[in-house]
């Protein structure tokens, strides 16, 4: 997949030169997909799905995990780098949505090209206490409440009191 993207100095490039490529990654052990590209469901939130690499061609998708993206210099000239607002999770998507918004595509890698065990996992707050809930809804490995409720107001103005609701009663009623 890496040939069929630009290796020409941005000054060179042409109008459909400037897309980012975000590699798909997969768990080294089970082999399925860990992080990688997704697609929205709809413009006014975050509900998306995973797009699988096809094994043909890469493919659009709207948000992207930075574990392996390729960025050319002319997007980083038109958009910058990644944002320091956000400390952990969040500034690959944060990236690849500005960017979208830039009208700069995303595209996914047609093969996995790594492997990397997903560290987010949500059910990891049952079994603890309340107040240890709460500390995962602050951490920057769990919910990273701040950042995310920041990123959703960005991005998602229309969902942000549905992604406040729903972060407080993932975090009081844990599921099972």
């Amino acid at each position: 997949d890496l040939h069929s993207f630009p290796t020409r100095r941005s000054s060179d490039l042409e109008p459909g030169d400037n897309a980012i490529l975000v590699g798909s990654i997969k768990d080294p052990i089970t082999g399925n997909f860990s992080y990688g590209g997704r697609l929205l469901k709809n413009k006014y939130n975050i509900s998306s799905t995973v797009i699988l690499p096809n094994n043909s061609s890469p493919q659009l998708c709207d948000l992207g995990n930075g574990n392996l993206m390729l960025i050319p210099a002319v997007v980083v000239d038109k958009i910058g780098i990644l944002s320091d607002r956000y400390t952990h999770g969040l500034a690959d998507i944060e990236y690849t949505t500005k960017a979208k918004k830039a009208r700069i595509p995303s595209y996914i890698s047609s093969r996995y090209l790594g492997e990397c065990k997903n560290d987010f996992d949500p059910n990891k707050k049952t079994g603890l206490s309340l107040k240890q809930r709460i500390e995962y809804l602050y951490s920057v490995k769990g919910f990273s409440y701040k950042e995310y409720l920041h990123f959703i107001r960005s991005y998602f103005p229309f969902y942000l009191p549905q992604a406040w609701l729903s972060l407080w009663v993932k975090t009081i009623i844990p599921s099972r």
